[in-house]
């Protein structure tokens, strides 16, 4: 038998099928061979039975179709949260450019990974990536005192709590500026190192808007002060004035009386004009003008100032006559000539 060989009688080769009362059907891989009108079957192999081969490869089969239908809708998903994904990241890189605040992103240490154009244009640079060449450390390059970085940084991190400061910063060309910071911790978990980010606003102009505004509330109710003085203050006169009158009524043939009384009347016209012009700036005050002679105006300006300087300083008043009339406030247009005379000594 060993010694058989296909030339020496193959009949058959190919695939039988035979019961043997357990397995229904078993598929036989053989060759039949003649010899001595006998016939020999040497089984090559055994194959997997049919019908439990065709049980698996349907099951099979149904997982895979299941599989590539699992896997299409999983495509589908994944190409719609991409699309979302890309919208959403539209939204936010319009949102981070467009921004009227300055955004950015920094480590810990101080290294900027990442500004906005508003950023770079608080501190006088023409672009983000002008600022992320010229600053390699934010902390030295862009606070006017470096160690407030690295307390406010440690505070994110530790307390991990937004922190809130108004400090004063450096431009490119070197001024400083008032702005307010607001900064954050970001945990990155398992993907790297935590880092920091916030937004910077310039408020310069606005602390010195605010300043104006509460000193011209503090002149307001200066103003509200003098004109309420002034009132009192131009009764109180009116008085003097008319008291005056009277007692030189009263000595119509004393001539020392009559010019002390003079004097007295001038100094108190003098004073009825510093409470007119008191009374001009203050709240609910008003002006009173009148046609006045200019050049009259000039010269009684000019001899009260005379009168109020040192008797050292010698004046020359160079004025050609001037006939010409103006609408004016008298004490207004003489406390503008006094500043002006001031001024020139």
């Amino acid at each position: 038998l060993l010694s058989l060989t296909p030339e020496q009688g193959e009949i058959f080769s190919g695939h039988l099928t035979v019961g043997d009362g357990r397995i229904t059907y078993r598929s036989v891989r053989a060759k039949v061979y003649h010899k001595h009108d006998e016939l020999l079957i040497i089984s090559e192999y055994d194959a997997l039975q049919l019908d439990q081969m065709n049980h698996e490869m349907s099951r099979l089969n149904q997982e895979i179709s299941n599989l590539q239908r699992e896997l299409i809708k999983e495509k589908q998903a994944l190409g719609q949260t991409l699309a979302e994904l890309s919208v959403s990241e539209g939204k936010y890189r319009r949102l981070f450019e467009g921004a009227f605040l300055g955004i950015f992103q920094s480590t810990p240490d101080g290294k900027l990974l990442r500004t906005n154009p508003a950023f770079a244009e608080t501190f006088g640079y023409e672009s983000p990536a002008e600022l992320m060449r010229s600053v390699t450390d934010l902390a030295e390059d862009l606070y006017a005192d470096p160690a407030t970085f690295k307390r406010n940084a440690k505070q994110a991190l530790v307390q991990n709590t937004a922190v809130d400061i108004e400090e004063r910063f450096r431009r490119k060309d070197g001024t400083t500026f008032l702005a307010k910071l607001r900064k954050w911790a970001v945990q990155n978990g398992d993907e790297g190192p935590p880092y920091l980010e916030g937004y910077i606003e310039d408020i310069e102009e606005q602390k010195r808007m605010q300043a104006a505004v509460a000193q011209a509330r503090k002149m307001e109710a200066v103003a509200v002060l003098a004109g309420g003085i002034a009132h009192e203050f131009n009764n109180a006169l009116g008085g003097l004035v008319g008291y005056l009158d009277l007692l030189q009524l009263s000595f119509p043939h004393e001539t020392t009386a009559a010019k002390y009384c003079t004097s007295m009347q001038t100094c108190s016209q003098k004073m009825v004009e510093l409470a007119r012009r008191l009374l001009a700036y203050a709240k609910g005050g008003k002006y009173q003008p009148r046609i006045h002679s200019l050049e009259a105006i000039v010269r009684q300006a000019v001899n009260e100032a005379r009168t109020k300087a040192s008797t050292t300083r010698r004046w020359v008043v160079n004025a050609q006559p001037c006939k010409r009339s103006i609408m004016a406030d008298a004490a207004q247009l003489k406390m503008v000539v006094s500043v002006v005379l001031e001024n020139a000594v």
